[in-house]
């Protein structure tokens, strides 16, 4: 199972005797457009228009916004990564192949807001100390270019930064604590280990159970706490604008 960083969405690849857990870098800039659970769609091309871009909510939870501006910056920023990632130099007509995804992302910029609300409900938010460690790591990674590199990865400012740190923080934390409180049913994967042969066959046919039963574990766990997530978000009374995109 991997999460697709376009969508969002968890895709389900089957384990098996090749799979690896991947996990995302760790530096202080590129670690914020994956975290978050939240993955990072990006487009170069913004939307054209005569309003105040900073002035128009596309998402509020409480005095938490998402601005069009913020969304602009970051969506593009991602689109650019996700591109440099496959190798593809990002012209006009790459780029617009990612327009549909804008509201997707807002969703996904929405979810962050939700579950960095509930880390501080949770009394498991970051705090001060936490964030500052992270610019720092940037600060000490970039220099004197850590405003250009922010603005490549869609900040205009260090304060815009910081809260992005700290929602992407309490975000993971959210998951993870929703993770620690998922107990996988041996018996559930057992029966998913049966329901899918075609997911659990490697080029010397069935890979036995308990080679996998941990990976079939973390796909279910991973279902459990999405479905989860999704409860949050609508008990949340979160608000998003697809339409002023």
């Amino acid at each position: 199972m991997h999460r697709n960083p376009m969508t969002g969405t968890t895709e389900r690849t089957g384990p098996t005797r090749s799979a690896r857990v991947r996990r995302a870098p760790t530096r202080a800039l590129v670690g914020v457009l994956a975290a978050a659970a939240l993955a990072l769609p990006t487009t170069g091309a913004l939307a054209q228009s005569d309003v105040d871009s900073s002035e128009v909510v596309l998402a509020s939870l409480g005095d938490a916004t998402v601005t069009l501006e913020a969304f602009e910056l970051r969506f593009e920023a991602a689109v650019r990564s996700t591109l440099a990632q496959q190798g593809v130099e990002p012209d006009a007509e790459t780029v617009a192949g990612f327009e549909a995804q804008r509201p997707v992302f807002l969703e996904q910029l929405g979810q962050e807001l939700v579950l960095s609300a509930h880390a501080e409900e949770l009394g498991i938010a970051a705090g001060d100390a936490e964030v500052d460690a992270v610019v720092e790591q940037a600060r000490e990674e970039h220099g004197a270019d850590l405003d250009a590199a922010l603005a490549e990865i869609g900040f205009g400012s260090t304060a815009d930064f910081e809260t992005a740190v700290r929602r992407s923080l309490n975000a993971q934390r959210v998951v993870e604590a929703l993770r620690a409180e998922v107990e996988v049913d041996p018996a559930a994967i057992e029966a998913w280990y049966e329901a899918n042969p075609d997911q659990v066959t490697g080029p010397d046919g069935p890979v036995p159970l308990e080679e996998v039963r941990e990976p079939i574990a973390d796909l279910l766990a991973g279902e459990h706490v999405e479905a989860r997530v999704a409860e949050l978000v609508a008990e949340s009374g979160i608000e998003t604008h697809p339409e002023r995109l």
